[in-house]
C-alpha cells in the first residue's frame, strides 16, 4: 500500500471537492473533461483540480496553465498505467478540499447537472458512487477526505476505483444517492473514440489478477474493517 497525508478537518475547506487528474498529452480531453465538471457544477468555484504529468510531458502543464487549474504536479519518473495509483497518491495528499473525485480520468465526461450539490448533500465520510456508461462497476467514485484521514494509506494498483467502489460497500458507507450521478467514459472500447497511446497501454495495466489476490484481498478487507470500526467517530470530526 502507499503511504498518504492527508489535511487535518479543520483545515480542509468545507464543501470543495477536489478532482485528482493524470494526463498525458491529451490536451482536447483535459480541456473537455474539465469544462464537464465546471460547466454542470451547481457551484464551480468550490471545485479544486489537481492535475499530474510526466517529466518528458510539455503539453500538460501547459493546458493546466491555461485552464487555471490549482495544480499541476510533476512526478519525478513516469509510472505509466502500471503505476497509476502514484499519481493519484501524490495529488490526493495535496487535495486542500472536504470531498474528493480520486480516481477522475480525462476521458471521463460529467453529465449530470448540480452534481456538486448531490454530492454535497451526502453523510461526511461517504463513499459516493455515481453511474457510467460501464455498466455493473463505479469508475468514478468520490471520497470523503475523512475515509483517506482513516485509512492513512492508499490503493497501489491502477483499479483504485473498484478498490474504493468495495471498501465502501463492505465498510457500509457507500451512497448511491438519488437522483443518481452520470459520468460518460469516453473510452475507445465503450465509444469508439480515443485510440491512442495511453489508452492501448492501460489495456496491458490493469494487473486484474493481482487485485483479487493476496496480499490484496487481505489490504482491503483491512480497509473496510478499519473503516467500519471507526464510522461512528470520524463521522463526528
Amino acid at each position: 500500500m502507499l503511504p498518504l497525508s492527508v489535511r487535518p478537518a479543520a483545515e480542509r475547506r468545507p464543501g470543495v471537492i477536489a478532482v485528482t487528474l493524470p494526463s498525458r498529452r491529451r490536451r482536447e480531453m483535459l480541456t473537455a473533461s474539465v469544462a464537464s465538471l465546471r460547466d454542470t457544477a451547481a457551484r464551480p468555484d468550490l471545485l479544486e483540480f489537481l492535475v499530474a504529468y510526466d517529466p518528458d510531458d510539455e503539453e500538460t502543464p501547459q493546458t493546466a496553465a491555461d485552464l487555471g487549474l490549482d495544480v499541476a504536479w510533476q512526478a519525478p519518473e513516469r509510472y505509466g498505467y502500471h503505476g497509476l495509483a502514484n499519481y493519484y497518491a501524490a495529488l490526493v495528499s495535496q487535495v486542500t478540499g472536504e470531498w474528493c473525485l480520486p480516481t477522475w480520468g480525462d476521458d471521463a465526461l460529467m453529465q449530470t447537472p448540480g452534481w456538486d450539490d448531490i454530492v454535497r448533500a451526502q453523510p461526511r465520510c461517504s463513499v459516493v458512487c455515481p453511474e457510467d456508461n460501464y455498466p455493473g462497476w463505479v469508475c468514478f467514485p468520490v471520497v470523503h477526505m475523512g475515509v483517506f484521514a482513516v485509512l492513512r494509506r492508499f490503493c497501489p494498483l491502477p483499479a483504485t476505483d473498484s478498490w474504493y467502489e468495495f471498501v465502501g460497500r463492505d465498510a457500509g458507507i457507500a451512497v448511491r444517492p438519488q437522483p443518481g450521478i452520470f459520468v460518460l467514459q469516453d473510452r475507445f472500447d465503450l465509444t469508439g473514440n480515443n485510440d491512442d497511446e495511453t489508452y492501448r497501454e492501460s489495456r496491458s495495466g490493469y494487473r486484474t489478477a493481482e487485485f483479487y489476490a493476496e496480499p490484496y484481498v487481505t489490504w482491503r478487507a483491512e480497509d473496510a474493517e478499519m473503516l467500519r470500526t471507526c464510522v461512528s467517530a470520524f463521522r463526528d470530526r
